[in-house]
């Protein structure tokens, strides 16, 4: 509601008002009082607060659903006499990565389901998955032929028939 009144009468015009809040222009001795309800001001700011906090969250999924990461998938056939004491040594060796090369975050060992292409002779089968997450193409790159992986190439190497390895990332 606008209510035009002479500048030097703006008080007298409050009794027109209804509302505590009040916001006044004044244009060339003229005042113009336009009048607000509070819970409309304070709605309108929610609104806009929402929706800024909205678009954030927005950037951020988008920021967590295409990581700049690289993920290192590697599926196993170990060589015919392998035991499983073996292969939980060579997974274990995975799990304690991370904490010999800081360039992988984190790592999976635990095969759920392993596919292997029809026709494959008996014996050669893929039976173990495992996977490593490294920061970036750098890291991964920077990983081949380090301390860490020669270490763990000790106990991997002699018992791995043959593998195949995916590198994915955004």
């Amino acid at each position: 509601m606008f209510v035009l009144t002479p500048a030097g009468f703006a008080s007298q015009s409050r009794v027109v008002s209804q509302y505590d809040n009040e916001k006044q222009i004044s244009l060339t001795g003229v005042s113009l009082k336009k009048q607000f309800p509070f819970s409309t001001m304070k709605k309108l700011l929610m609104t806009l607060m929402i929706a800024g906090l909205l678009s954030l969250g927005a950037v951020a999924v988008s920021a967590q659903t295409a990581p700049k990461s690289v993920i290192h998938v590697v599926t196993v056939a170990w060589k015919a006499g392998t035991t499983p004491e073996q292969i939980k040594a060579a997974l274990a060796g995975v799990r304690a990565l991370p904490a010999q090369y800081k360039g992988i975050t984190r790592v999976w060992i635990k095969s759920i389901k392993v596919q292997n292409a029809q026709g494959i002779p008996k014996g050669t089968e893929k039976t173990h998955v495992f996977v490593m997450e490294f920061v970036d193409e750098a890291a991964l790159k920077d990983y081949a032929d380090s301390p860490a992986q020669k270490e763990w190439y000790k106990t991997y190497l002699p018992i791995r028939e043959s593998s195949t390895t995916f590198d994915i990332t955004n």
